[in-house]
């Protein structure tokens, strides 16, 4: 529904000043969305330590790991980030990592003997893992480093 509404909008200040009946069904839509993203997010910030990992995980309708993986790494580039939603038995979570922090070999390895799978590229990744199996595996993980 969205998408169609905002084919038919024309300046986007319709939107960020909610000019339209359109564009204030847009923005209330954001700041819903917006609202979810930041409890995450500030959630997550909360388990930054000096710990060279920093592992996150919820329970939400919305995945938003993938994009709070991305910016947590983007405000802490030396840290490997784990960001995971807890839905259906399984973790699945986004992983990153950047410089000397390869994600892919890794996760390839620590997934060895655990009910899980994923993959990606060199240092961002996807992968899931059976919630009973998800210390088990950020300790393999871990161990990698």
């Amino acid at each position: 529904k969205c998408i169609k509404i905002l084919t038919r909008i024309e300046d986007p200040y319709e939107i960020l000043e909610q000019k339209t009946p359109a564009g204030r069904y847009l923005y209330k839509k954001y700041e819903k969305i917006n609202t979810a993203y930041q409890e995450i997010y500030n959630e997550a910030k909360k388990a930054l330590t000096k710990d060279k990992f920093l592992v996150h995980t919820y329970k939400g309708e919305q995945s938003f790991s993938s994009e709070v993986s991305n910016e947590l790494l983007h405000f802490n580039p030396k840290k490997v980030i784990i960001v995971g939603r807890i839905k259906e038995g399984e973790v699945r979570m986004s992983l990153r990592g950047s410089g000397k922090n390869e994600i892919l070999p890794k996760l390839k390895k620590a997934l060895e003997g655990v009910n899980g799978y994923g993959g990606g590229h060199e240092y961002a990744c996807g992968a899931a893992v059976k919630v009973e199996d998800f210390d088990k595996f950020v300790e393999n993980f871990k161990r990698l480093f």
